[in-house]
């Protein structure tokens, strides 16, 4: 049943954020196509680790400055064809989308529990990031979506997600969000709830 402050209430999407490469920052977007994987163009680049592993904020907190760019998007799978990557301060490089299909370099990538193949993007986008965090890493591609699953239990069979946390699509609202500023303004940081 619905309260009653909800009935005739109408849902206006008030923003759109992609994120061209997981761990990079958000790009923002007036409209987006919707994939079974989610937006067009949403975490199809990763970066990962000496073992595979996916990089993220959590241990790279420089990465939210990174910015990833791209080009025109191609057909229906979301292709970025180049992507740009720059940084205040680090010159930026453009990185052209890895060879797909039999001529592709493969890598095995962890994104949380779930291992995939990736194409490996190349020595310009390895390069690049691993000067910028002064460590090993790789940039990857999930040049097929359809490779990594959702979680079974919270899915149907078929359905599918690019290198999001765990789903196509996030969304909240902006009274989601005010009432998390309020719990961190009230403590300093940390949400007790």
């Amino acid at each position: 049943m619905s309260r009653p402050e909800a009935v005739g209430a109408s849902i206006r999407v008030v923003s759109i954020h992609i994120y061209p490469m997981k761990a990079a920052r958000a790009v923002d977007l007036g409209e987006s196509l919707v994939e079974p994987w989610g937006l067009v163009g949403d975490r199809r680049w990763l970066l990962v680790d000496e073992d595979g592993r996916f990089v993220s904020q959590r241990e790279e907190p420089s990465l939210a400055r990174v910015m990833v760019t791209y080009g025109p998007l191609t057909g229906t799978t979301g292709t970025t064809g180049t992507i740009r990557v720059s940084a205040a301060g680090f010159p930026g490089r453009r990185i052209a989308a890895p060879a797909t299909g039999q001529n592709a370099n493969m890598l095995k990538v962890t994104v949380w529990g779930s291992t995939v193949l990736a194409a490996a993007a190349g020595p310009d986008g390895d390069e690049w990031f691993s000067a910028y965090l002064g460590r090993p890493v790789r940039l990857v591609y999930l040049d097929d979506p359809t490779r990594r699953p959702v979680d079974p239990e919270y899915g149907q069979d078929g359905d599918v997600v690019s290198f999001a946390d765990g789903y196509p699509l996030l969304l909240t609202s902006t009274a989601s969000l005010d009432e998390l500023g309020r719990w961190l303004t009230e403590t300093a940081g940390s949400p007790s709830r």
